[in-house]
């Protein structure tokens, strides 16, 4: 039998009426952005260890490549398989910051700007 994870402070946070605005949701929900930009950061950074991943697809057309590019591409490689989790984390951060963002919405007032609707022409 599957259970589902506990709720985190976060979550009541959103969905209890009573403790929507505690200090410890509120830290919660500061804690969830703090993660999410840290997480953005790491991404980010790593990304600029995968930029020579070109020289992988070169290598596939069936071009040889010299001894330095091919240490380039291990290296890359390498970034590849940590830029990938790091975009897993990145994307479940981004699910928790959602939350926290509904929270914090709240405390401020804040509501998400509509377009205006489109003028027909006359």
């Amino acid at each position: 039998m599957a259970t589902s994870p506990a709720p985190t402070a976060s979550d009541a946070a959103v969905t209890d009426d009573d403790n929507t605005h505690t200090p410890e949701a509120i830290n919660d929900a500061i804690d969830a952005l703090q993660h999410l930009v840290n997480i953005q950061l790491k991404l980010q950074k790593e990304r600029s260890s995968i930029e020579q991943l070109e020289l992988v697809h070169r290598m596939l057309d069936g071009e040889m490549l010299t001894e330095d590019e091919l240490t380039t591409v291990k290296r890359s490689l390498k970034g590849l398989g940590k830029y990938a989790g790091l975009y897993a984390s990145y994307h479940a951060a981004l699910e928790q910051a959602q939350q926290a963002r509904d929270l914090i919405d709240q405390i401020i007032g804040y509501s998400t700007p509509t377009a205006p609707a489109p003028q027909q022409r006359q």
